[in-house]
């Protein structure tokens, strides 16, 4: 089962570079869809049921990022980011579930920094459309 795990990651990221196999998705800078698609594409390859995938601890599942997720432990104190590795994989690929002991937790968003890029993004079209009218006078 591992080489065939192996396999399919190294067929998955062909192109991408060197992938960390102790940090698949941090060594490949995927995120969001890229990432969900990944996750999604392993479970339907081995049949892996991923009711117990937390997609948070290994990777931003917003794409562009439009909001950040925190996850706090339960005294509040931020964890830190789980590596997705090629060990977690073959795990779960065997067990046919994705069955990781992931700590308490209580999972945040901020929207702050959605807000300001499109604030932003507006404020760049006012004023190309300005600029533009000037431009035709």
């Amino acid at each position: 089962m591992a080489e065939t795990v192996a396999a399919f990651v190294e067929e998955w990221f062909r192109g991408c570079g060197a992938v960390d196999p102790d940090d698949i998705l941090g060594s490949t800078g995927w995120e969001g869809d890229d990432a969900d698609e990944f996750i999604d594409g392993f479970s339907e390859r081995f049949c892996v049921d991923l009711g117990g995938f937390v997609d948070v601890f290994h990777y931003d599942p917003d794409e562009p990022p439009m909001g950040r997720f925190t996850v706090l432990g339960p005294d509040g104190q931020k964890l830190e980011r789980i590596p997705l590795t090629l060990a977690m994989l073959e795990a779960a690929a065997r067990d046919g579930r994705w069955a990781y002991p992931y700590p308490p937790h209580e999972v945040r968003t901020s929207r702050v920094l959605g807000v300001a890029i499109w604030g932003l993004f507006i404020v760049m079209a006012c004023l190309a459309v300005i600029e533009l009218g000037r431009l035709m006078l």
